[in-house]
């Protein structure tokens, strides 16, 4: 009697199913979803703060100091007003122009007067 052997081929080999391979795929691009979430929340509080950095460096940079009222500001607005009102007959306006140039006359005797104590205020003379 002869020998019969049989060989017995799997006929399906230990592969890669495909169910496992879109599993995997699925939790690369859910991680990657995940990453780019987190990358987008801190990349909008990064705006935020910058934004907010420069809003506080503008305030403080170009922040107007106390600025003094004009001086005269009531006589030079009279007078315009006269101007505008008696165009014709501008000789009305007079007094109100002869009040605004002594209005300016006077800032510019005491705006004169501080320079010229500045100038020739004795403890200056000290520092030279």
């Amino acid at each position: 009697m002869a020998s019969t052997t049989s060989i017995v081929l799997a006929s399906n080999p230990p592969a890669y199913s495909a169910n496992t391979e879109l599993d995997a795929i699925r939790s690369v691009i859910q991680e990657s979803e995940r990453i780019l979430e987190k990358l987008q929340k801190q990349e909008d509080s990064m705006v935020q703060e910058v934004t907010e950095r420069a809003k506080d460096l503008r305030d403080k940079e170009f922040k107007l100091p106390y600025q003094k009222p004009m001086p005269c500001l009531a006589d030079y607005e009279a007078c315009r007003d006269c101007y505008k009102e008696h165009g014709n007959d501008i000789l009305k306006c007079a007094p109100l122009t002869r009040s605004y140039y002594d209005c300016v006359r006077r800032v510019k005797q005491h705006s004169s007067k501080k320079v010229d104590m500045l100038i020739w205020h004795p403890l200056w003379l000290s520092y030279k």
